[in-house]
């Protein structure tokens, strides 16, 4: 016998209902994450004025050192490390105090990473003009040059390996490696080493005049790391 049809209401014990997932699907980027990457407008301008800040201060103090007006400070490697320990420092300085406390580390491992390149490959290079000047066959342009590029290129590779090292001492992130791109963002470095090889047409040109800002840039890039 065919039974007939009984309407159950919908909170009856026996029916059972549909589940619906609560959390909405989207294919829509996240763009807060994808902004994120950049740094926000408030830290840059507190990096640019760190880094300038610090740079202003390191010349300021050899001016007077020297008694030489600020625009014409003699340059050789404790200037250029006194000039990049200020101007990082205080690209870094400025980046952290306005940024999240999760992003520091990366802004101070980069400082460190900047300093590394700025400090090392100068010792590098001052120390390859030091033997060729010392050295009678290799006192010569040529021998100069090679030796600068040389000192330049294992300068660098020593760098990234000390900034791996003091960034993480215990070996538990991978480490940073030397890349084609690092080479071509340190190319703003090279008035530095130009200066401590003593070419001639740095001094004609006055190029050492560049160094507060080219290292006030290596600061503001260290601050705004995220």
């Amino acid at each position: 016998m065919i039974q007939p049809v009984q309407n159950i209401p919908n909170n009856h014990p026996n029916v059972v209902k549909p589940r619906f997932s609560s959390h909405k699907i989207t294919l829509a980027p996240d763009y807060n994450r994808v902004k994120s990457k950049e740094a926000p407008a408030s830290v840059k301008a507190a990096s640019a004025i760190g880094a300038a800040a610090g740079a202003a201060l390191a010349v300021a103090a050899f001016a007077k050192r020297q008694k030489k007006s600020f625009f014409n400070v003699e340059y050789g490697l404790k200037e250029m490390l006194g000039l990049g320990l200020g101007a990082i420092g205080g690209g870094v300085l400025g980046g952290v105090l306005t940024s999240n406390r999760k992003k520091h580390e990366r802004k101070l491992d980069e400082g460190i990473f900047q300093y590394s390149m700025v400090a090392l490959p100068g010792f590098a290079v001052s120390g390859a003009t030091y033997a060729c000047e010392k050295i009678k066959p290799l006192n010569n342009a040529p021998a100069k040059i090679a030796g600068t590029v040389l000192a330049l290129a294992g300068g660098m590779e020593v760098a990234v390996d000390v900034a791996n090292f003091v960034s993480d001492i215990d070996n538990n992130e991978p480490d940073r490696k030397l890349t084609f791109k690092d080479a071509i963002a340190s190319v703003d470095d090279i008035i530095g080493i130009l200066v401590l090889a003593k070419i001639k047409a740095v001094k004609t040109l006055k190029l050492e005049r560049l160094l507060p800002a080219v290292y006030a840039y290596c600061g503001y890039k260290a601050g705004t790391t995220n």
